[in-house]
């Protein structure tokens, strides 16, 4: 590990909007300052999602976004971990784990035992796969995927 100057994990605020796009785009998701502003405000404001930011030197260098979700087969909730991207060039000093980390310790106040991530078969994910693997997670499941357009109606 690096070097690395003081880190510090707070929850995203829509003023992190701007700083946040470089990181998106590295997780493969390109988008404008507005699109994103509006996502985020969408998912800031429903109760059982959050999202963590890394920061270091008021730098945004890894974010985090989980779900709780209700269980359908058994009384408890579970942590489905949505999206965990870290700055390319701060790969390999401890951020994901801390971020990770961070959500591990948000589910047990909680009181929630039971974290999840769906992440992509492409083969630049081999890394990610090995890193969740370090992190304690087990391949478990099969995701499938559908597109089924908005109604016409419903819009």
């Amino acid at each position: 590990m690096r070097d690395m100057v003081k880190m510090n994990i707070k929850n995203v605020e829509l003023t992190d909007t701007q700083n946040l796009l470089t990181l998106y785009e590295q997780l493969g998701y390109v988008t404008t300052e507005n699109a994103l502003y509006r996502r985020l405000a969408k998912i800031l404001r429903h109760p059982d999602s959050h999202m963590l930011v890394a920061m270091i030197e008021n730098k945004p260098v890894g974010i985090v976004g989980f779900s709780e979700i209700l269980d359908f087969f058994s009384d408890e909730a579970f942590i489905k971990i949505g999206m965990l991207v870290v700055d390319e060039h701060f790969r390999g000093n401890g951020i994901g784990k801390k971020l990770i980390e961070s959500v591990e310790f948000w589910a047990k106040t909680q009181n929630i035992s039971a974290i999840m991530l769906n992440s992509g078969n492409r083969v630049e994910r081999k890394a990610a796969h090995e890193f969740y693997k370090s992190m304690g997670f087990i391949v478990k499941s099969t995701s499938f995927y559908k597109e089924i357009g908005a109604c016409e109606w419903a819009i």
